[in-house]
């Protein structure tokens, strides 16, 4: 009985972290957890220059964890949101290549065809349906190339 009071407490720890406020995704075994609820932060109080280098860093660092796909999303709305239309247009691509089979595909879709629109970008031939592009290695397709590194104000 008395090896289980360690096990008890660090369990009790766990829940605490992770349904405190019911607003945290803390979570000790999820480093891209806490990168999140700072993007999410620095996104409601209105620093996107901050929320986008946290949003970043789960993609780049933790791609196939669970939040890598909100994490996208939020990159796109970040840029959207600042008028780099282009860099949201290059997101929104990453997410549908990644995640290709997502229950917010059509939202996605509908947003790379908008973006598309507003930048003067028309389908060429041998473009799929939902924007990308089957014939290329390009995730953003043949009209869009962009790193981590190029993307956003002062990187």
């Amino acid at each position: 009985m008395r090896n289980l009071l360690p096990l008890v407490v660090f369990l009790s720890f766990v829940v605490a972290c992770s349904y405190g406020s019911g607003r945290m995704r803390v979570d000790i075994f999820n480093p891209a957890a806490e990168l999140y609820d700072k993007g999410m932060e620095a996104y409601q109080s209105g620093d996107k220059e901050k929320a986008i280098q946290y949003f970043r860093d789960i993609v780049e660092y933790y791609p196939k964890n669970g939040l890598a796909d909100d994490a996208l999303l939020m990159l796109a709305r970040c840029y959207e949101e600042e008028g780099e239309y282009y860099s949201a247009l290059a997101y929104y691509k990453l997410f549908l290549y990644r995640f290709p089979t997502h229950k917010k595909k059509d939202f996605v879709v509908k947003k790379v065809k908008e973006l598309e629109k507003r930048l003067g970008i028309k389908e060429k031939k041998g473009e799929e349906k939902d924007g990308s592009s089957r014939n290329s290695g390009n995730p953003a397709g043949d009209r869009l190339s962009f790193s981590f590194g190029v993307c956003g104000k002062g990187s």
